[in-house]
């Protein structure tokens, strides 16, 4: 059980400690990984109640750099929505001024 605390508190050390710098695909490359570990502590034939006070603690010490986490993804999150919106207001955009014809069709003119 150790081993599984210590390489949990090892990833989220790490990507916490990179968090400014971090994109998306590393934020779900975490999420996969850190799901792993959780899974298997609780998977684990040891159950909450028979964790050591100093194992207790150390995962209440993972568990309260959440918030960083989760503000950071957040912002990832809204980056994403702003970039999309620029997308689809470009898109309106270059639509307007995009032909409304087809491309093998014409035009013909009379003079009267």
């Amino acid at each position: 059980m150790d081993d599984v605390i210590i390489r949990l508190e090892q990833l989220t050390d790490q990507f916490v400690s990179g968090l400014d710098q971090v994109q998306h695909e590393e934020v779900m490359a975490f999420i996969e990984e850190r799901e792993q570990l959780v899974a298997e502590i609780s998977d684990s034939k040891q159950l909450p109640s028979s964790l050591t006070l100093v194992q207790k603690q150390r995962i209440q010490a993972v568990l309260q750099l959440d918030n960083m986490i989760l503000n950071r993804m957040n912002q990832l999150k809204n980056e994403a929505s702003h970039e999309l919106q620029k997308i689809q207001q470009s898109k309106m955009h270059h639509n307007v001024y995009d032909k409304a014809y087809a491309a093998d069709s014409a035009f013909f003119d009379k003079k009267k």
